[in-house]
């Protein structure tokens, strides 16, 4: 697997890519160059998968710096300008380009030793393997961005001033850098909210009038239309439900009023029939089965 760029038609004719608008809910995008991730030249950390996998950036990211695929990450302040390239005009008019010229101009303010050193390290002409990243995108692809890097110390006058390395990282390419979602991305991709399933734990009837319910989780805050989804079993003999309630205290419990009176001696169960009764996110309660109730009466 490698960096996957567009391909060229071939010979005169031309392509109409895809793309995509939204007028109501546009795709845009915020923010500066946050973190940029350096490896040595010949640095291949994603041959065993994808780049996107975060497992092998964690594992680039912790390998010794002398191994061929280790990753170092530098958090920086950083922009990406227009990248330019060269028009030519050739025979019959017709205009070529040349690979445009990418810049990304690149402030480090966090100035320890070993940063410094590095800076100073890099008059050695080296070049180095490179991806970048703003807050929800991540650029460089499979193989990441062959580039040149130069940084220089800056110390301004006035005591207040912040000393920083600041330069640049260059590298020729007709394409811009691949994009993908960043793995430490704030984009929120939606789904599909988790509805609590409701689980009725117990049961008892405090007197002759009414039978309490208690659930794993809070209640829907109204069933009282449900009132015909409820039977009580006195005795083995199903009797109608007056009224169902949440209980006011306590939004786990649900209050059944029984049509009939019950006395104390009386074996009680309750039903439920599946479909309208839920929790308060909206899970639906399965159906319950003579579900049997504590007669404290």
């Amino acid at each position: 697997m490698s960096t996957i760029n567009p391909i060229c038609p071939q010979g005169c004719s031309s392509i109409l890519p895809e793309i995509s608008f939204d007028l109501c809910n546009p795709n845009v995008t915020f923010g500066e160059i946050q973190r940029i991730f350096i490896g040595m030249a010949d640095a291949t950390p994603f041959a065993s998968g994808n780049w996107t996998d975060p497992t092998l950036w964690e594992d680039a990211l912790s390998r010794g710096a002398l191994e061929q695929n280790a990753l170092r990450q530098l958090y920086v302040s950083a922009d990406l300008p227009f990248a330019s390239a060269d028009e030519s005009v050739i025979s019959l008019g017709r205009k070529i380009y040349s690979s445009a010229s990418h810049v990304i101009n690149v402030d480090i303010d966090d100035l320890s030793q070993e940063n410094y050193d590095f800076a100073r390290s890099l008059s050695c002409n080296l070049q180095f393997r490179v991806w970048f990243f703003t807050n929800d995108y991540m650029f460089g692809g499979q193989d990441g961005l062959l580039v040149m890097f130069n940084l220089r110390p800056i110390i301004e006058r006035g005591i207040k001033s912040l000393n920083k390395l600041t330069g640049t990282i260059t590298w020729e390419d007709k394409f811009s850098a691949e994009r993908d979602i960043s793995i430490y991305s704030s984009i929120v991709i939606p789904v599909s909210p988790t509805e609590t399933i409701p689980t009725l734990l117990s049961a008892y009837a405090p007197d002759g009038g009414s039978i309490y319910l208690v659930f794993d989780v809070a209640m829907m805050s109204n069933p009282s239309a449900f009132a015909s989804d409820v039977t009580v079993g006195i005795n083995a003999a199903p009797v109608a439900v007056s009224a169902i309630y949440i209980y006011g205290i306590d939004t786990k419990i649900l209050i059944v009023d029984s049509s009939s009176l019950m006395v104390g001696g009386d074996v009680l169960t309750i039903s439920i029939v599946s479909g309208n009764i839920t929790s308060a996110d909206g899970g639906i309660l399965a159906t319950v089965t003579d579900f049997p109730v504590q007669n404290l009466i």
